[in-house]
C-alpha cells in the first residue's frame, strides 16, 4: 500500500497560482487542485480554513512577485532604465503576465476586481510619477503620463494575451519601449 501523499501550504498555493494563470480566480477550486495534487480535499482543510484563504494566499503570491520585479528594477541607477526594466520584466514573465491578464483584464464583474485594479495602479502610478518628475517633468504632467504608462501596459497586456501566437520577448520589449518613449518625451 502506498504511503499517503503529504502536501504543504506552499504546494497548494503553487497549484492555486497555476490555476489562476490558466483560468482566473474561478479556476481556483479545492476539488480540482486536490485532484491535481493527488490528495484528498480534507488535506486542504489542514492547511487553509476555506477557499477564500487559499485565494488570498495566491493573490499575495501575485503581489509579491510583482513587487520583487519592481524592487529589482529599482537597483538600476538610471530612472528611465528602472521604468523600462520593470515593464519589460513584468511583460516578459509569462506566469506573472498571465496572472495579470486574469486579475486585471478578464473579469471586471468579480467583486474584488476594483480593489485589485486600484492596488495594481497604486503600485505603478506613484512610482512612475516619481521617476518622471526625476526626469524633469512637472508633477501634474508626470501624473498624467504615469496614468498613460499604466493604461498602456494594460493595452499591451491585452494585446499579448489576445494574440494567437505569443510575441517574442524582443517584440514585447520593443512595444513597451515605444510606450516608454512616448511617456518620457518632453
Amino acid at each position: 500500500m502506498a504511503a499517503p501523499v503529504r502536501t504543504t501550504s506552499e504546494q497548494w498555493v503553487d497549484a492555486g497560482y497555476e490555476a489562476l494563470c490558466r483560468g482566473g480566480l474561478q479556476a481556483i477550486q479545492v476539488r480540482a487542485i486536490a485532484n491535481e495534487l493527488g490528495v484528498s480535499r480534507s488535506s486542504f482543510y489542514h492547511r487553509f480554513a476555506d477557499r477564500e484563504a487559499l485565494v488570498e494566499a495566491v493573490l499575495e503570491r501575485w503581489w509579491d512577485r510583482a513587487s520583487a520585479l519592481q524592487a529589482k528594477a529599482m537597483t538600476d541607477d538610471d530612472p528611465e532604465s528602472q521604468m523600462r526594466g520593470f515593464g519589460r520584466a513584468v511583460l516578459c514573465d509569462d506566469v506573472l503576465r498571465r496572472a495579470d491578464g486574469w486579475l486585471l483584464l478578464h473579469d471586471p464583474t468579480d467583486p474584488a476586481f476594483p480593489e485589485r485594479a486600484a492596488t495594481s495602479r497604486g503600485m505603478v502610478e506613484p512610482w512612475a510619477t516619481e521617476i518622471l518628475t526625476t526626469l524633469g517633468l512637472p508633477v501634474d504632467v508626470a501624473r498624467r503620463r504615469a496614468y498613460l504608462l499604466y493604461t498602456g501596459y494594460l493595452g499591451l497586456l491585452a494585446d499579448i494575451e489576445a494574440s494567437p501566437d505569443r510575441p517574442t520577448d524582443a517584440e514585447i520589449v520593443a512595444r513597451f519601449d515605444s510606450l516608454v518613449d512616448l511617456v518620457v518625451a518632453v
